[in-house]
């Protein structure tokens, strides 16, 4: 799927949808729900990815610390504490610590991913507030 047309553009919200004429409330509403649902395409990816690269980095991850906690990368055979054998684990392996980064990176994508499809949801909403509204009063006047 590619992404909407102005996808990532910045918009003005209506602060009044009420004043919106009703094709400029159409309008809008197909235009935040092909972003709302682009969004959530995107959202999945990243989680699907996310969830590979976190479960490829916690066996690496435990690997190394093994191999330190066993002494074979501390030279000292001594008992580290978790968070510390952690951080000596993550700061002797290039790779590991390559992985780190881009699992910070991928959560930083995935958790902005979330707040924005809540953004196009609640605005989604307003609008559909505001056309259920507008039906109401033809009906009833």
């Amino acid at each position: 799927m590619t992404g909407p047309t102005a996808f990532g553009a910045t918009y003005d919200f209506p602060t009044n949808a009420g004043q919106l004429t009703s094709l400029q409330l159409g309008d809008l509403q197909v235009q935040l729900a092909g972003y709302y649902t682009y969004t959530l395409q995107l959202l999945g990816e990243q989680e699907s990815s996310l969830g590979a690269l976190r479960s490829s980095y916690e066996i690496s991850l435990g690997m190394q610390m093994q191999a330190l906690q066993d002494g074979r990368g501390t030279g000292t055979g001594s008992r580290v504490n978790k968070d510390n054998l952690r951080a000596l684990a993550i700061t002797n392996d290039a790779l590991l610590r390559r992985a780190t980064e881009q699992l910070i990176a991928r959560e930083a994508t995935v958790t902005r991913l979330k707040a924005q499809s809540e953004v196009y949801r609640e605005q989604l909403a307003r609008l559909s507030r505001e056309q259920t509204r507008r039906e109401m009063e033809s009906r009833i006047g």
